[in-house]
């Protein structure tokens, strides 16, 4: 009971003090406007302390090659270049360069970024050049050309059963609600499986020229160089560390400012 009446006390006198102003009482418009004042301020300097805490590079915004990097480094897979340069290629039209674009993205940003990513980034751009695209168009067209014969021999194997039971019922062909024949079915499906067989050789000789590109090859023995990717991997442990001390070292002066 003691401690209720205390803290009605607390509240009471609390309350009173919140309606005073140099000892003269606020009427209801008054207190409104201090509250609603208040609120915008406390706003402002919120969204300044969220504002400021970007300011300074991220670790992925400094050194921006480390991940895709140090993901290539772990692949164990037998086709892991010619899958990372496919990567690197964009078919659609862009303003800017990969080394463009990441120069830009600094701007207005405290902090330098990696000499190790801006030349990754001209590898890049290196790669992404028209012939290049050019081939992995027409992958991405003969891949597409596989899937739909796929597609076709996975329905005929589908609808083989029914279309052997049609026969063996004497049936007429134009009467099957199939579309191949029991006795095309065999024909249809070794000459899609030849077309297959002869785009998948296309795929593998494009790629094959992509990799034997001298923009290729150089990314690639830029990748494989240890003594970099272990300097840029110091680098980006050295900015985790750091960067969330700068941003609160940065918000610490804006609020005492």
């Amino acid at each position: 009971m003691r401690i209720g009446r205390k803290l009605r006390q607390a509240w009471g006198a609390f309350w009173r003090r919140s309606r005073l102003v140099n000892g003269e009482p606020l009427n209801w418009v008054s207190l409104t406007v201090i509250i609603l004042l208040d609120i915008f301020i406390l706003i402002n300097v919120f969204s300044g302390l969220s504002e400021i805490s970007h300011w300074p590079l991220s670790p992925s915004q400094a050194q921006p090659c480390y991940e895709p990097w140090q993901s290539y480094r772990q692949d164990r897979g037998s086709d892991r270049a010619i899958r990372f340069l496919k990567q690197q290629m964009i078919l659609e039209p862009l303003p800017q360069g990969h080394l463009e674009q990441l120069e830009e993205s600094a701007k207005g940003k405290l902090g330098t970024l990696s000499s190790i990513c801006l030349t990754y980034a001209k590898y890049q751009d290196a790669v992404n050049h028209p012939p290049n695209q050019a081939r992995l168009r027409q992958q991405q067209k003969k891949q597409a050309q596989i899937q739909t014969l796929e597609a076709s021999n996975a329905r005929i194997r589908q609808e083989y059963g029914s279309t052997l039971l049609e026969q063996l019922a004497g049936q007429p062909p134009e009467q099957s609600i199939n579309l191949v024949e029991a006795a095309k079915a065999k024909v249809t499906l070794e000459a899609n499986n030849r077309q297959i067989a002869a785009l998948k050789n296309e795929i593998a000789a494009l790629e094959q020229a992509i990799l034997q590109e001298p923009s290729s090859q150089a990314f690639l023995n830029f990748l494989e160089d240890t003594t970099q990717f272990a300097q840029l991997e110091s680098e980006y442990r050295r900015s985790q560390f750091w960067y969330p001390s700068l941003q609160l070292l940065l918000q610490v002066l804006f609020y005492c400012h």
